[in-house]
């Protein structure tokens, strides 16, 4: 039996060791396995979230759960748009974080490469854009020219200012979001500390999803409304398309920071790398960037290869190394 599991969001991802793919078949793994599952469901990152477990020992595979609950836990509290006590919230509340974790320092210093790599076409302050669209689409209408242009004042990751003692957003009204890359970092952390505990059979959704599976058991990979199919242990894809949320005939939740509206030579960017923090940046990156851009960020990034569905629904497939 083979499933596909569903590309609610802009981004799913599925990570095996240390982090994995999107939109994928999992179960004929699990379906075959002898140990016993053990099953969590509930939110994360303002979305619905699980974790399945295939473990001999029920007892040992609740606890290395709510190991992970509370790691999550602790990450929300750095990550979220949603929860008024996180860094994130705090930071675009006041403007600057004293402070800032060693956490939230490293993924915007990530989002930073990959901004410079895909020019500027990556950008974590395009919250305020975000947020313009989202205004006028809960009103019945599209944004108009000057809305945007207002917005794209606030955005440029240039004048994000990091360091050890402080985060800064020099310009009243800039804020950040880091729904294109913490999503993956978090898959991450969640994925290692299961791998740290033994465990080899896993996995996680968390709005991204990691699975890890061990060397003679692959999973099979399947990416959501294509043909394309491929073992994978270890890795991770992320998958990007502006069918989550569309705000108008021009604009969907995955916006060019430079022009205001969404691009449309692509239906969906999968990007394989060897973290679901690099897939998940590099996959909205080439997604919101001119096409053009699509070859330099690729090798740029180190990802592992890419499948392009572009917009006349042709598939571009590509591996490196």
């Amino acid at each position: 039996m083979s499933k596909s599991i569903n590309r609610r969001r802009a981004i799913q991802l599925i990570a095996v060791g240390a982090g994995l793919p999107p939109a994928i078949s999992l179960w004929d793994y699990f379906s075959n396995s002898k140990p016993a599952q053990f099953d969590w469901q509930g939110r994360a990152l303002g979305i619905r979230a699980s974790m399945h477990i295939r473990h001999s020992d029920q007892n040992k595979a609740a606890k290395i759960v709510a190991l992970s609950l509370q790691e999550l836990d602790r990450l929300e509290r750095i990550f979220s748009l949603y929860r008024p006590d996180s860094e994130l919230v705090a930071l675009n509340r006041d403007g600057t974080l004293p402070h800032p974790s060693p956490e939230l320092r490293q993924v915007l210093e990530e989002s930073m490469r990959i901004s410079e790599l895909s020019n500027g076409a990556f950008d974590v302050t395009v919250q305020p854009l975000w947020d313009c669209h989202q205004n006028y689409h809960a009103d019945g209408v599209a944004a108009d020219k000057a809305a945007i242009e207002n917005a794209l004042r606030l955005v440029d990751y240039r004048k994000l200012e990091i360091s050890a003692s402080q985060i800064r957003l020099p310009v009243k009204g800039m804020a950040i979001t880091l729904n294109g890359i913490a999503q993956g970092y978090i898959t991450d952390r969640i994925a290692d500390l299961m791998q740290n505990s033994g465990l080899d059979q896993v996995l996680v959704q968390l709005g991204e999803i990691h699975g890890r599976a061990p060397e003679h058991r692959p999973w099979r990979i399947g990416l959501e409304g294509l043909d394309d199919q491929f073992n994978l242990t270890t890795g991770a894809v992320a998958t990007s398309s502006g069918s989550g949320t569309m705000f108008s005939g021009t604009a969907n939740h995955l916006l060019n920071p430079i022009n205001g509206t969404s691009p449309g030579h692509y239906k969906s960017v999968s990007i394989i790398a060897a973290r679901a923090m690099t897939a998940d940046a590099v996959s909205t990156a080439i997604y919101t960037a001119p096409k053009s851009l699509s070859p330099r960020i690729s090798t740029a990034s180190g990802i592992l290869g890419y499948v392009l569905e572009h917009a006349d629904g042709h598939i571009e497939r590509r591996s490196f190394g």
